[in-house]
């Protein structure tokens, strides 16, 4: 039910295919998987893609990852239970195009739980200018309706990114924070679509910096 790896200052440049079993048919039971558990797969240029199943990533989880193009938690839309993605879980994983986080929305007691994406937890993904100029993956930052809080400088610097889209359709998305910095120097987004989803009695927030410089990119 977990994946682990105690030793988190290893590099381990021979591995370039991750696979999770039960990814693509939703069978995999991973529900946990541990800080450092993939950390500093240099070489590894298989996307990441998460089972449904999962529910917490740790940090540092897939920290420094530099070759994968793709980060994929959830095989479709609105399809994953996860509710934690720890805080540098995947930060400086920095030749990714595409990220993807397809959150269900979950209630507990008639109340939606909160679901989050911790501090700098994507940092630097897809700042890579070579890997950028040759990808054809789309790149895109897509979160799904399921989560609730996207920490501060949770999407630092993912510079290359064109398009940042927060729920699935418009009024879907149950976020409610969006941390400082949040977004800042996604320099390349042109497109950025926040679909808040009104909620009584429930306060939602943006920093005021959250999506500071972005689209400033006139190249």
């Amino acid at each position: 039910d977990e994946a682990d790896n105690s030793d988190h200052t290893t590099y381990r440049p021979n591995i370039v295919t991750l696979n999770f079993r039960g990814y693509s048919d939703s069978t995999s039971t991973c529900v946990t998987i541990n800080q450092y558990a993939f950390a500093y797969l240099t070489a590894l240029t298989s996307n990441i893609e998460i089972p449904n199943s999962v529910q917490t990533i740790g940090g540092y989880a897939f920290y420094g990852c530099s070759a994968t193009q793709a980060i994929i938690i959830g095989n479709a839309t609105n399809s994953s239970y996860i509710r934690t993605i720890g805080e540098y879980a995947f930060k400086d994983c920095t030749k990714v195009a595409t990220i993807a986080v397809h959150a269900m929305v979950e209630t507990e007691n008639s109340s939606v739980i909160n679901k989050y994406i911790g501090e700098s937890a994507f940092e630097n993904c897809g700042c890579d200018n070579t890997a950028a100029a040759t990808t054809t993956l789309p790149k895109t930052i897509v979160i799904d309706d399921g989560i609730t809080i996207i920490e501060d400088s949770a999407f630092y610097n993912c510079s290359k990114s064109l398009a940042i889209i927060i729920g699935t359709a418009t009024n879907s998305s149950y976020i409610r924070t969006i941390g400082n910095s949040a977004f800042k120097n996604c320099l390349m987004a042109a497109t950025i679509a926040v679909h808040a989803k009104p909620e009584s009695g429930v306060t939602k927030t943006i920093d005021v910096i959250a999506f500071m410089n972005c689209g400033d990119d006139n190249t």
